[in-house]
């Protein structure tokens, strides 16, 4: 089989409009998830928020998983990818709109990582054999993450003095999202196989 060669490009543009997002003062209020604008008709700020960040060490955070993350699913199948983002926003999205109700204003890609973690542990613990541990330990750290936020009521990793608040419904939601697109999708079983490419794009 030839090596997969298939440049991340949809997981690059990704985190270049994050960057867009959070960094250009014209642009960032425009695409908050800000519940009154929502309300007001405002609707694309549901998708939007998730690529809007309010400290920089929460963006490179954020950064750091999804280009991992995605950029592991993305060279397997980019269309995957595509629908798993989408779905993912979406979902964290409505989620805090309906469940959240007293939080006017929300934004990072934290729930949308978390689908993407919540994928290939899937595709993991279903391949079996020795990785299938290493998927397990690695959602036990994850799960303990979600725990100490959701109890001190901190993001663990960014800076104290940041004003970050964690919001630990998006990560759930996006775990949910992952784990349940993939089971529904069935390519999670190909998602480790090098030269498996579900689709033609470079």
């Amino acid at each position: 089989m030839r090596p997969n060669t298939k440049r991340p490009w949809l997981t690059l543009a990704l985190a270049g409009l994050a960057i867009v997002a959070s960094s250009v003062p014209a642009v960032t209020p425009w695409l908050v998830f800000d519940r009154p604008a929502i309300l007001a008709g405002q609707w694309w700020r549901i998708l939007t928020g998730n690529g809007v960040h309010f400290a920089a060490d929460h963006l490179l955070f954020d950064l750091v998983a999804v280009v991992l993350a995605g950029g592991w699913i993305e060279r397997r199948s980019r269309g995957a990818l595509a629908v798993l983002v989408a779905t993912s926003a979406l979902a964290v999205g409505m989620a805090t709109l309906l469940f959240a109700p007293r939080l006017a204003q929300y934004g990072g890609l934290s729930g949308v990582a978390c689908a993407l973690v919540g994928y290939l542990a899937s595709a993991g613990i279903a391949q079996g054999g020795l990785g299938r541990w290493g998927v397990a330990f690695a959602l036990v750290l994850l799960a303990a993450k979600t725990v100490w936020e959701t109890t001190t009521g901190q993001a663990l990793f960014v800076m104290a003095d940041s004003a970050t608040i964690v919001l630990p419904l998006a990560h759930l939601t996006g775990l949910l999202c992952g784990a349940g697109f993939w089971a529904l999708s069935n390519t999670g079983r190909d998602v480790f196989a090098t030269g498996l490419e579900k689709d033609c794009g470079r």
